[in-house]
């Protein structure tokens, strides 16, 4: 038995004509579940939203306050998962669920970090709250668009000189003993998964 998850920042898909062409693509994926970032969902229209996933469950959520470049779900791409339980955050960039799949419950966690000013405190601050959502005593699954790097080297080119580690996420990898699954594959393959456009 195994669990395929893709994680896309999808950079909004308020347009229903976008939206209609990244479900299509979805569609096309070998993947159970889909983990969406940058959504740009709002509570009024997540319903219909749903709906227009045919697939399986479908969560949209977003915050109530004015800030349009939030936003996360999770799309089911199967029949045979269930989702049992959701939690979330206020600011639309946290989404919870506890599944069961072929008899395991999991807990996967979406998210969608700040990219935060140029000191990175709005990014540090967001893995600490964190905290409430990933205790459990089933196995996690943290995953999304963390905005942060841990490796200057592999993860970005040209490397930054002024290089600050993400402390907080760090500490949280280390208190509940999570691994990076690509990490520990491909411990020094060099590998980007945003490309800035050239100036």
């Amino acid at each position: 038995m195994s669990l395929q998850i893709a994680t896309y920042n999808v950079n909004s898909i308020a347009n229903p004509t976008k939206r209609k062409a990244v479900f299509d693509f979805l569609y096309t994926v070998y993947a159970d579940i889909f983990l969406l970032q940058e959504t740009h969902s709002k509570p009024d229209i997540e319903k219909e939203w749903q709906n227009q996933w045919t697939r399986g469950q479908a969560i949209f959520h977003s915050s109530n306050e004015n800030t349009p470049k939030s936003g996360v779900a999770i799309l089911v791409n199967t029949k045979q998962i269930y989702i049992e339980q959701t939690s979330s955050d206020l600011k639309g960039r946290i989404l919870a669920i506890k599944l069961f799949y072929f008899d395991k419950q999991i807990q996967i966690i979406n998210i969608y970090a700040p990219s935060g000013t140029l000191n990175r405190v709005e990014n540090r601050n967001f893995f600490e709250k964190l905290y409430p959502h990933i205790i459990s005593n089933i196995p996690v699954i943290l995953a999304g668009d963390f905005n942060c790097i841990e490796n200057h080297v592999l993860d970005k080119h040209p490397p930054i000189r002024a290089y600050e580690k993400p402390v907080t996420l760090m500490t949280l990898k280390h208190t509940f003993n999570l691994i990076d699954t690509y990490r520990t594959q491909n411990p020094t393959t060099v590998t980007f998964t945003r490309h800035a456009p050239l100036d």
